[in-house]
């Protein structure tokens, strides 16, 4: 075994013991660079991810985001990861989300080669695997017992103030997102106050849908801010609820932008959950991609 290889177990185990003590981790962008060079990851690819921000789409029900998705398969047993058959995104009151979209199916223009293809986003998969991979942790209901398959949706998000739009990376408040494991790292950031874009972790016992200004300060489990490309949270979706403050422009006269890349991680849907219909384990054919874990 190599000397990488060797500080790449020690480093995950630590950061895997980190995840599981508290339900939560922030690492920081420059700690992930090492992270997902150990991974497979050409970081000098980072100015290819966030030029492909540009190419996002306008999105189904916010006048102040841009974003894309794709579906994508995490197999243990065969230890891969591959690309499923583009499908509609739904996301209820029923699993902590509170919006005035909570149950509408949404559909999203897809992902293209130009994320997908990149070995910095490939590393982050299977980071996240072996992050996640294994943990005990609370079961999200009505999903399949006992999977070696996980589903992991990503969606590129821009989230955009100025020209009369207020951006809210999280206008549901404190809400979970239907998951078990979720992801957010940061891609580029323009021209936000110190004070935009704060994540404050709570514990089950908040109120899901209070405004993050609101909150009580007793089921606060800690907050984070994301300020430096790759900087990354991962979050036991079952466990910790989260919130968001706005985005919040610096420089007047000009749009403040906040460049996520989100992965949301789940067993496959049992049958009766209200997203069943659109969470096919058919390949896409349209984007085709498998890489191994």
């Amino acid at each position: 075994m190599s000397e990488i290889e060797v500080m790449t177990i020690f480093s995950m185990e630590s950061l895997r013991h980190r995840y599981a003590a508290d339900r939560y981790i922030f690492i920081p962008g420059r700690e992930m660079i090492s992270v997902l060079t150990t991974f497979g990851a050409n970081v000098e690819e980072l100015y290819e991810l966030q030029s492909a921000w540009d190419q996002l789409a306008d999105d189904p029900t916010l006048a102040y985001r841009r974003s894309r998705n794709g579906r994508f398969l995490i197999d243990f047993q065969g230890m891969s990861a591959s690309r499923l058959e583009q499908q509609g995104f739904r996301l209820s009151s029923d699993e902590d989300f509170v919006r005035h979209d909570s149950g509408t199916v949404r559909t999203f223009a897809p992902i293209m080669g130009d994320i997908q293809n990149l070995s910095i986003v490939q590393a982050l998969f299977r980071f996240k695997a072996a992050l996640i991979k294994g943990l005990d942790i609370r079961p999200r209901p009505g999903l399949q017992p006992g999977q070696e398959q996980l589903v992991s949706t990503a969606f590129a998000l821009r989230t955009i103030s100025g020209n009369g739009l207020i951006g809210e990376p999280a206008a549901e408040g404190v809400h979970s997102d239907g998951v078990e494991h979720t992801l957010t790292m940061l891609v580029n950031v323009n021209n936000l106050t110190g004070d935009s874009a704060i994540s404050t972790l709570h514990f089950n016992e908040e109120t899901t849908g209070i405004h993050t200004n609101k909150v009580d300060e007793r089921w606060v489990a800690g907050r984070v801010r994301h300020s430096q490309p790759l900087d990354t949270l991962v979050i036991v979706d079952t466990e910790r609820k989260h919130s968001l403050t706005q985005v919040k422009q610096q420089v007047s006269d000009s749009l403040a932008t906040r460049d996520m890349l989100i992965l949301f991680t789940r067993r496959p849907c049992a049958p009766g959950h209200g997203s069943f219909a659109y969470d096919s384990l058919e390949p896409n054919m349209e984007h085709p991609l498998s890489f191994p874990l």
